[in-house]
């Protein structure tokens, strides 16, 4: 018989190996998916990125500036 810890470490590998299983085919669908899209160029797939940007809201948060870190103290 099996103690309780290696029983439940098994099926979280059990359910950890079935997840990565979806995750894995449902990223090869997505790329099939994509490999068929209808864009004969890259100029194509830019100018529909840039058609999309219009119709998005830009950021309104302004970026964060980068400040120096803090000198280190020592104690003489």
């Amino acid at each position: 018989m099996m103690d309780p810890v290696s029983f439940w470490l098994q099926a979280n590998l059990f359910w950890i190996k079935m997840y990565q299983s979806q995750q894995d085919t449902y990223l090869r669908v997505l790329c099939s998916m994509a490999k068929v899209l209808p864009h004969e160029s890259a100029a194509d797939i830019a100018a529909e990125a840039d058609a999309m940007k219009k119709t998005l809201k830009p950021a309104t948060r302004a970026p964060k500036t980068r400040t120096a870190p803090p000198k280190a103290v020592v104690n003489a």
